[in-house]
């Protein structure tokens, strides 16, 4: 059932009765809602209330022209989804989120904890200019050791900070070429998937206009996202389970380790995937079903 909630598109599944689970995808300017059904059968969330979050300016979210985004926003509507989605089902919410949206739920969690019952990330993103660094050294690393040029002269247009789309699509490209973004996968095939399945989900036009959207929305946060760092967050008030990649180079695991040592929580864990890159949903599934299981014990199936 797509509803909308303060202007923003949730597919949401399952039973008005079953625990609540509020997934937020990852970003900037990437749609979730034609993966929902692909996720909630990978995570075996079919006994949950599931409702998937469509990111502000994104899919079905653009829709409406007052929707600029910006990361104070972002987070402000996490926090709202969330408050409805624990009304809908009258207890607290567990929420997943992936890469950027991950790291949203963390700031959302840590700024109001009503709603929320734990925290799982997968990708979590914790300081963007220290990652924008991390994934250019990776990229020319790489390169050098294949001796691709045209890999490196592409390096130069996304050394940090990556500030623009054209720069981010870019440096993704290339990351995803080398391994850091999902081992074994190619740009161009993931490109042509996405499209196809953006075709299944949204339609012709939908398609169109949600990789149009993609450019936009990543103009609009990139400057903002280049400081954005999650320091910030010292104690949660929720237990927080994270799902990473060892050969994640969006996000490298070093950068979540030391974030995750400085933060006060009721329990906290990391899971470092060795062979797993930045999407552990898609990578390691049944890993992210431990770590939900580890929040909730009495849910594990």
């Amino acid at each position: 059932m797509i509803t909308r909630v303060n202007g923003l598109a949730l597919d949401v599944r399952g039973r008005l009765d079953a625990p609540p689970v509020l997934i937020v995808g990852p970003g900037p300017g990437f749609p979730l809602l034609h993966e929902a059904a692909r996720i909630e059968r990978a995570l075996e969330l079919g006994g949950w209330q599931a409702a998937f979050l469509e990111q502000r300016g994104c899919g079905r979210s653009q829709r409406d022209a007052e929707l600029a985004p910006s990361v104070a926003q972002s987070i402000e509507d996490v926090t709202t989804a969330a408050h409805w989605l624990a009304a809908r089902a009258a207890t607290n919410v567990v929420v997943i989120g992936m890469s950027l949206g991950a790291s949203y739920a963390v700031a959302a969690a840590a700024r109001d904890p009503a709603p929320f019952r734990a925290v799982v990330g997968l990708g979590l993103d914790v300081d963007f200019a220290a990652a924008d660094v991390a994934a250019h050294t990776f990229v020319v690393e790489a390169a050098e050791a294949r001796g691709d040029r045209r890999a490196l002269a592409a390096a130069a247009s996304f050394a940090a900070p990556v500030a623009t789309s054209r720069a981010f699509q870019l440096r993704a490209k290339w990351l995803t070429e080398f391994g850091g973004m999902q081992p074994g996968a190619r740009w161009g095939a993931m490109v042509r998937r996405t499209f196809i399945d953006l075709v299944r989900g949204y339609g012709l036009l939908g398609a169109i206009q949600a990789f149009c959207a993609m450019s936009r929305v990543q103009d609009a946060l990139l400057p903002e996202l280049a400081s954005f760092r999650l320091h910030d967050v010292r104690r949660l008030e929720l237990p927080i389970a994270l799902v990473h990649g060892a050969r994640d180079a969006v996000s490298p695991s070093g950068l979540v380790q030391r974030w995750l040592d400085g933060l006060d929580a009721p329990s906290k864990s990391l899971r470092v995937l060795e062979g797993v890159g930045h999407l552990p949903h898609i990578e390691a599934p049944e890993i992210v079903r431990a770590a939900l299981a580890e929040v909730l014990p009495p849910l594990a199936r």
